[in-house]
């Protein structure tokens, strides 16, 4: 089954501030970070100064805090990726954020709530710099229990609110959407 932006925008907590067209921007955000604002504005029928100004407000809100991109670390030879989920000492419990979140081979580290302490995601070349890397910190930091969950494929990553074009109404049937990297330079600069 497959979900188009307004479903998602409908599924929005109440207590969110924020018009659908807003959203609807924020969605097309999170689908490519680089489309365009005039893209973007063509797309939803608005004008590409509105959306410029828009995302200028959500940055001041917090709303976005960055912009990025998706990276395949296999191409870049580094196809061991997996989540571990972490249980340590009382005593160890920060230092051992610490020393993950500021770990080279993270790639997210959340702090949890439930049985386990943390859970993070991890970027290595083999498996045996992983079990070496697990090893030290485990030492180091007392960790009572580990979980290792090896990423098989990525199915879907950073989908939830993203836009997919092929299922977003256009507002207009003629509208011929190009780039115009102009404004995007100015909304760099501005951001």
């Amino acid at each position: 089954m497959t979900y188009s932006i307004m479903q998602t925008v409908e599924n929005v907590p109440k207590n969110v501030k924020l018009r659908k067209k807003e959203l609807e921007i924020l969605s097309h955000l999170r689908s490519n970070a680089r489309h365009t604002v005039t893209a973007i504005g063509k797309r939803l029928g608005i004008p590409r100064t509105t959306v410029f100004e828009k995302i200028k407000k959500f940055k001041k809100l917090g709303l976005i805090d960055r912009f990025t991109c998706i990276v395949d670390f296999n191409q870049l030879g580094q196809s061991i990726c997996a989540y571990v989920l972490f249980k340590s000492e009382p005593s160890q419990k920060e230092a051992l954020g610490e020393a993950l979140r500021t770990n080279a081979n993270t790639n997210n580290v959340v702090k949890l709530g439930n049985d386990f302490d943390y859970m993070a995601s991890f970027v290595f070349g083999n498996m045996n710099d992983l079990h070496s890397f697990l090893d030290i910190i485990s030492s180091k930091y007392n960790v009572r229990e580990t979980k290792v969950l090896y990423i098989a494929k990525d199915l879907k990553r950073e989908g939830f609110m993203s836009a997919n074009y092929e299922d977003v109404p256009k507002s207009t049937d003629n509208v011929q959407v190009e780039r115009d990297d102009s404004f995007k330079n100015e909304l760099d600069e501005e951001l």
